[in-house]
């Protein structure tokens, strides 16, 4: 039987689509079907299974993993995810600040790692023992913003997670750990006249050089699409009939869509098509450089690549579309809650407009 890898520790699922749990506790691996082809079902039923062989058999005399170990395996089921390469390299790149402010974590066995342990290291970690210098830097950096923080909790708890699935601690020592409340970052957007005047200025830029920087910087703004879709993103993938661009999403499974040809980017494809080179719809990677110029001529503060997504997300809602929408756009799979936590507060010229029609 061909058996297949899911990203739960110790779930595998067979060709005929029945998930089974396979865990190695003394030095044996037991093997029980889960009766279920529904993988959230099959993650409850895992639980159940573990514990009852937890304490119905015996570790192996002797048997110890270290930490160390424990992250290599983490890394290994990593590396076989169906994730972008960057998703990839965010969630083991806590194993470097892990390694720079505890060295001698790696060589711990497991089972002697304490919460109380993690917690003293949190501590440290928050408080400054962080602190770094990054390569082809001059000075060092805090290193302990709330961002990396939060991934080196998660790290921690899925390395220890790999010691559970193999018998040798009965619960996660990471669990307690708390999460650093993130800094909610404030959107500095440009106005459509100034995003207007951005791309005229970053068109006029490029007449000598022909770059197409200004239609990916339109392109980016008009479908919320990240760079990287919208640098692969082929004219097979999008329908002009049918007025939709289907997205084959970089970030993760969920990330896959499809969204709606609205008339500004309905413009811009129109011109594309009329003129296009080869398969892909945009022909350059990158628009930093000539953006950041564009920016500094129109007074504004530098965007990013995603700041013109995050531009295309508050258009929307400030022309009336609701959240959930937009979130489906943007490719997220919690039903809005980001984009309601990233976006509950528009452009403060929106906002002021919306105040003036509150009446008591």
């Amino acid at each position: 039987m061909k058996w297949h890898r899911t990203p739960v520790p110790n779930l595998l699922r067979a060709e005929n689509g029945t998930y089974y749990a396979r865990i190695v506790r003394g030095g044996r691996q037991h093997w029980r079907t889960l009766k279920t082809k529904t993988l959230t079902v099959a993650r409850q039923r895992l639980r159940v299974e573990e514990e009852k062989i937890r304490k119905t058999q015996p570790a192996r005399r002797g048997e110890q993993m270290t930490f160390g170990q424990a992250a290599a395996i983490y890394a290994a089921q990593v590396a076989t995810e169906r994730l972008a390469d960057s998703t990839k390299e965010f969630r083991l790149r806590p194993g470097a600040a892990l390694r720079r402010t505890w060295p001698e974590l790696a060589g711990m066995d497991v089972r002697r790692i304490t919460a109380q342990d993690l917690a003293a290291w949190q501590r440290r970690f928050e408080n400054g023992d962080s602190a770094y210098t990054p390569r082809h830097a001059k000075r060092a950096v805090a290193g302990n913003s709330p961002t990396t923080v939060n991934a080196c909790v998660a790290y921690l708890r899925r390395v220890f997670a790999i010691a559970i699935a193999n018998g040798l601690i009965a619960s996660n020592p990471a669990a307690s750990l708390s999460r650093k409340p993130p800094r909610k970052k404030l959107l500095h957007l440009p106005s459509k006249e100034q995003f207007r005047d951005i791309v005229a200025h970053i068109r006029k830029q490029a007449v000598r050089w022909n770059t197409g920087t200004a239609e990916l910087v339109e392109g980016l703004a008009y479908s919320g699409l990240r760079l990287a879709e919208a640098t692969a993103l082929l004219w097979a993938d999008v329908d002009l009939d049918r007025g939709r661009i289907v997205v084959n999403g970089t970030k993760t499974e969920n990330s896959a869509r499809v969204v709606p040809v609205n008339p500004a980017m309905r413009t811009l494809l129109d011109r594309l098509h009329a003129h296009k080179a080869g398969d892909k719809v945009f022909g350059v990677a990158s628009a930093l450089g000539t953006l950041a110029q564009a920016c500094e001529s129109a007074g504004i503060q530098k965007l990013t690549h995603h700041d013109l997504r995050h531009f295309f997300a508050t258009t929307c809602i400030e022309s009336g579309v609701d959240i959930p929408t937009v979130s489906r756009w943007l490719g997220h799979a919690d039903g809005g809650a980001l984009a309601m936590k990233t976006y509950g507060h528009l452009r403060e010229q929106h906002s002021t407009g919306a105040a003036a029609k509150v009446i008591f």
